[in-house]
């Protein structure tokens, strides 16, 4: 029974650490994926059409572009939030997608914003130093 708590207390502390690992190193992708896109990798320009308006609670909001991609599939991409209406409905706008679909389609000249290395790389060492310490912790009481 001792050996079943300890395993679980085991499982628990290692998720801590895998949290921050993931979410940094997700962050760091998708970061990637997107400058990728930005930078002319393997973005593709077409025109769409705005069809729906998204509204915050403090007032902005945000333009729903649809549009056709290469594949024939009609996915929705937003602008940014803003205060007044970027795009107005029925009214066309260009939109920058990832022929892969890793990172997310761009409308118009708006500046994405992507997150920055600096932060998946702060909770990808935060996770490393809870997982050095995790087993540093573990291997002095087996000595």
């Amino acid at each position: 029974m001792a050996l079943l708590v300890q395993v679980i207390f085991a499982l628990l502390a290692f998720s801590v650490p895998a949290t921050f690992l993931f979410f940094g190193c997700r962050a760091m992708r998708l970061r990637f994926w997107q400058s990728r896109l930005l930078s002319g990798g393997k973005g593709r320009r077409t025109s769409g059409v705005c069809v729906n308006l998204q509204w915050t609670g403090q007032g902005l909001v945000s333009s729903g572009i649809r549009f056709v991609d290469t594949s024939g599939v009609s996915p929705m991409a937003w602008t940014r939030y803003r205060r007044t209406i970027p795009v107005l409905i029925g009214k066309s706008a260009h939109v920058l997608y990832d022929v892969e679909h890793k990172a997310q389609p761009v409308v118009g000249d708006d500046e994405v914003k992507v997150g920055s290395y600096a932060f998946g790389a702060l909770f990808v060492s935060i996770g490393l130093a809870a997982l050095v310490g995790l087993l540093n912790l573990m291997t002095q009481d087996l000595l």
